[in-house]
């Protein structure tokens, strides 16, 4: 116990001695240096909010052109399957009258529902993905 008592009493007077030395070597009064950390805490604030401003003006560059490209990329899955559903209905054009084909009518009808199924679910998959990159 009297090697912590002794410990205490030297850290106090050893405080009390750099506290008396740091206000006899200051180079300033007390009010010039609380002036002076105000305008450089003042300074700080307005630097981390251009950063902040600088920060938020990038990421909504960053976002908007991921919605551009997926909007793009979503045109571009469309129309790659709509050429395909042409093409492939076009190839199956005059289909139908022998024996044991679908009549022309019901292969038509079959074609074309499925092109709109194909449609409507590559039209969804778009919208889910700009969805998702705008976070919603």
């Amino acid at each position: 116990m009297n090697k912590v008592l002794t410990f205490a009493v030297g850290a106090a007077v050893g405080c009390s001695f750099g506290a008396l030395a740091a206000l006899a070597l200051a180079p300033r009064s007390g009010a010039e240096m609380r002036e002076l950390a105000t305008e450089r805490a003042g300074s700080f604030a307005d630097g981390a909010r251009d950063f902040n401003a600088g920060v938020a003006y990038y990421a909504k560059g960053i976002a908007s052109d991921a919605i551009d490209f997926n909007v793009g990329i979503g045109a571009t899955a469309q129309n790659a399957v709509r050429g395909a559903i042409k093409k492939g209905g076009d190839a199956l054009k005059g289909v139908g009258g022998e024996e044991g084909n679908v009549p022309e009518d019901d292969l038509a009808a079959k074609i074309n529902a499925a092109r709109e199924r194909i449609a409507e679910r590559v039209a969804e998959t778009a919208d889910g993905q700009i969805i998702d990159v705008l976070g919603e």
